[in-house]
């Protein structure tokens, strides 16, 4: 089950409840202020940037001035700025009393995943020979995880999957059965001549004259013959077919990847993808290309990649040509190569992961891409003068200091069709809040978990104490109105979502009872139905009138 969709075909129960609820100030001053401003991030754009040293490690404690956004060539100001450090696990479990209200002293520890781990295996391009270092490695991998780790095993064909688990048995069974399927692009290569995704790119959109000339020199191959007077026909048709099994192969290869965020997403905790893949091409200006990035960067996860095939010699020198290669078709060769691996780049540069390549030992490289930065940092920017025409701008992130440091971020996005609006805005929030492993302490929250038994079946109930002082109320009629959200998530010890509740309270009070919360704050109950197990709840308050946010996160044991 996803998070990201409709919140109601996730929310397995909603409530209303009478008012308790929400300020700070006093009454004086309350009276005569407006409610404040809600922080509504409409076409808020989001670039997550890693810094990296000389040695190639992150850098941290940089502030909001160290860093200069530019989007189409001109300076932004950045409006949001969040420092991020690599979150730690939560280990510490409390078992609960079987009485409301009164806890066990007791407590079990249980091992919540420290990190999720994707591994993304591009069986649409990767080459059978490059097959066995690829399981060998993903192998080792696998031997390594400690009780903490959880491991999930995609593939760009989506013939195969093995959702996050540490259950070593399922995850070398399904590494046993990776394979090359490479669907149709291999079939472009058996025409005459062979044609290349780029290639027939280059040909049918570019008009490139390199391209066709090595176009031409493998049809004169192919066909045996000196001379290629009659070939126009004969390539023009290899190259629109060659596009059209490219177009195939590519969207399956970004709708899957799309699909693993898309699980990810929800996940609470620390969240790494690694694909692994000989690289490939995307058509410049591909619009699901950026949208990936964009969702990996709003979800915060990391995309790290490994060039499959370890380290190669580019296939120009292992051309079983009968004649001598020309040298342009040798640079076109060339270049090919580099745009397939200037994807990969772009994956992790844009998501703040790393790019490995050009070595043998893909077994280390992939323990190192295991990891996320330690430091990163969110930079957000509202758009000088947008326009919602779907465009794409490019971006720039560097730095205001003169160093030699090196900064990862994404290189552009594409702008909005049509706004949102400020309520698929809130609503967005609320769901990034809920699989987020920070603490969000706008509105300072505190959380008592208690679990009441009847027979075979058991309630668990989430009491949030909720310090209202920075909620926005608005004053109406002698009475201070405001309206909380308060959404209960439960999650297993494999991330899976098991339920989502969500609770609403609206709030009217006077002036007397609001100065009393203000002292002694507030606590609002959501009952949730559990089954036997030990969960991660995650518990997120939002106020309308400020748009201040509380988010904490606590294990409970739920006993048989």
């Amino acid at each position: 089950m996803f998070l990201w969709m409709p919140l109601s075909q996730v929310l397995l129960a909603k409530q209303n409840a009478p008012p308790p609820t929400d300020k700070k100030k006093d009454a004086a001053t309350r009276s005569q202020s407006p409610a404040k401003s809600v922080k509504v991030n409409v076409n808020v754009v989001e670039v997550r940037v890693v810094v990296r040293d000389e040695q190639g490690k992150t850098v941290a404690n940089l502030k909001k001035e160290d860093f200069a956004l530019f989007d189409n060539q001109k300076r932004q100001a950045i409006t949001t700025f969040s420092p991020e450090i690599a979150a730690k696990p939560i280990t510490d479990v409390p078992s609960h009393s079987l009485v409301a209200g009164k806890e066990d002293s007791s407590a079990v520890v249980a091992n919540f995943p420290e990190r999720f781990i994707g591994l993304y295996i591009d069986d649409i391009h990767i080459e059978e020979g490059n097959l066995p270092q690829v399981r060998e490695a993903a192998m080792k991998l696998v031997d390594t995880m400690g009780p903490t780790g959880r491991l999930a095993i995609f593939v760009s064909s989506g013939q195969l999957s093995e959702d996050f688990t540490s259950d070593r048995q399922k995850l070398t069974a399904a590494l046993q059965k990776l394979a090359p399927h490479p669907m149709g692009g291999r079939s472009a290569l058996a025409d005459c001549p062979p044609m290349t995704f780029y290639e027939a790119y280059e040909i049918t959109q570019v008009n490139n004259p390199a391209a066709i000339e090595a176009a031409n020199e493998d049809f004169r191959e192919c066909m045996s013959v000196a001379s290629a007077d009659d070939n126009e026909h004969e390539i023009w048709k290899a190259a629109t077919r060659a596009m059209e099994v490219g177009k195939s192969d590519l969207n399956l290869v970004l709708q899957n990847l799309g699909s693993v965020i898309h699980r990810m997403s929800v996940l609470p905790g620390q969240r790494v993808i690694v694909m692994l893949s000989p690289g490939f091409f995307v058509m410049p200006l591909m619009q699901e290309s950026h949208e990936i990035i964009d969702r990996a960067t709003k979800a915060g996860i990391v995309v790290n990649t490994i060039d499959a095939r370890g380290l190669y010699t580019s296939t120009m020198y292992g051309a079983s040509s009968s004649g001598a290669m020309s040298v342009a078709k040798a640079q076109f060769m060339q270049t090919e190569e580099s745009e397939q691996g200037d994807v990969l780049a772009g994956f992790a540069e844009s998501t703040g992961g790393q790019y490995f390549h050009n070595r043998n030992d893909i077994d280390q490289g992939l323990l190192e891409a295991t990891a996320p930065p330690q430091f990163s940092y969110v930079l957000g920017f509202s758009p000088q003068s947008l326009r919602f025409d779907g465009k794409f701008h490019s971006l720039k992130v560097g730095l205001t200091t003169k160093n030699n440091w090196r900064v990862q971020a994404r290189r552009g996005y594409f702008a909005p069709r049509e706004p949102e609006s400020p309520q698929q805005d809130l609503r967005q929030q609320m769901e990034h809040a809920l699989t987020s492993p920070k603490e969000i302490q706008e509105l300072p929250l505190q959380l008592q978990l208690q679990i009441t038994k009847t027979g075979q079946q058991a309630q668990l109930s989430a009491i949030s104490h909720i310090d209202i002082r920075n909620a926005g109320f608005e004053r109406v009629n002698n009475t201070n109105n405001d309206d909380l959200k308060i959404v209960v998530a439960l999650f297993d010890l494999n991330g899976r979502l098991v339920s989502a509740t969500e609770r609403s309270v609206s709030l009217h009070v006077p002036d007397a009872t609001l100065d009393s919360w203000d002292k002694t704050g507030i606590r609002v109950k959501v009952d949730v139905n559990v089954h036997p197990g030990t969960y991660l709840v995650r518990v997120v308050v939002r106020d309308s009138g400020a748009g201040e946010m509380g988010a904490i996160s606590q294990g409970v044991v739920v006993p048989n």
